[in-house]
């Protein structure tokens, strides 16, 4: 099927299934029913990536990056990496600060203000690192709860 001879309503429905990155972000920054036609998505679209820069992130966008109660570590570093991925490298320790205190208080908070990372990636190795540790703990809890509850 040849897209250009598509309704317009069905050309603004496909044109974001195949945006990733910072386009995809730019199309979910849009607000609810603003774009009516595929002209007007197109140049928008347009407008906005055809520049000679490239699309960066103010450190407001990621101040509010907060773990919520019901939120999972795993959970947390996918939202933060989406927010924060085209940063400048200027907010570099402010990206580790604000993803450290918007940690729930717990062993992995302790360990990143203890030693701070150094880098962005030292922080995601120590937290991928520390998901891992988690991981495996969990695992082992039900062979160990087998274990005492045969020996009661």
């Amino acid at each position: 099927m040849d897209a250009y001879y598509l309704e317009e309503k069905y050309r603004c429905i496909f044109f974001p299934t195949n945006m990733l990155g910072p386009a995809r972000l730019w199309y979910q920054s849009l607000p609810v029913e603003s774009i009516h036609y595929f002209n007007y998505l197109r140049e928008e679209f347009i407008g906005h990536f055809v520049q000679q820069r490239r699309y960066t992130t103010d450190a407001h966008a990621i101040l509010g990056c907060k773990q919520r109660e019901d939120e999972t570590l795993h959970a947390i570093v996918h939202h933060f990496n989406t927010s924060s991925i085209n940063s400048p490298e200027s907010v570099a320790n402010m990206v580790i600060v604000v993803f450290t205190y918007g940690l729930h208080p717990g062993v992995l908070f302790k360990k990143q203000v203890g030693k701070p990372p150094k880098s962005r990636k030292d922080m995601m190795e120590r937290v991928h690192h520390y998901m891992k540790q988690k991981k495996k703990t969990r695992e082992r809890e039900p062979t160990f709860k087998k274990i005492t509850a045969h020996l009661m």
